[in-house]
């Protein structure tokens, strides 16, 4: 089963301590290895993009970016729209929006997958 991270604030001190655990471990520079990511950016961040793009290529991942500009997140297309086509394609969305609720409704129009 899929789990979401989708606010510290629904977060179990037992889930954050399982968090912690896991990030402390080595990764398997293969974990990754011809997994597709898509990086959402509603907000642009020079260090946000570059870290996430180098830690995916650095697992043998496969990045896709997509800006605000591209995409037009709820004006060209709805948070929805983009969510379910970027799951038909990708193993991994992380999106930086400018509205949790934006983040909610991709997850939602996912089925939490």
């Amino acid at each position: 089963m899929n789990r979401q991270f989708t606010s510290i604030v629904d977060t179990s001190h037992t889930d954050i301590a399982e968090i912690v655990r896991l990030a402390r471990q080595p990764i398997p520079t293969t974990e990754y290895l011809n997994t597709h990511v898509s990086l959402v950016f509603e907000r642009p961040s020079l260090r946000t993009r570059a870290s996430s793009i180098t830690a995916v290529q650095q697992l043998g991942g496969h990045v896709a970016v997509f800006t605000d500009a591209e995409i037009g997140l709820d004006s060209r297309e709805s948070a929805e729209d983009v969510a379910r086509t970027l799951a038909q394609t990708s193993s991994v969305i992380a999106a930086r929006v400018k509205s949790h609720d934006v983040f909610e409704r991709m997850i939602a129009a996912t089925n939490g997958s």
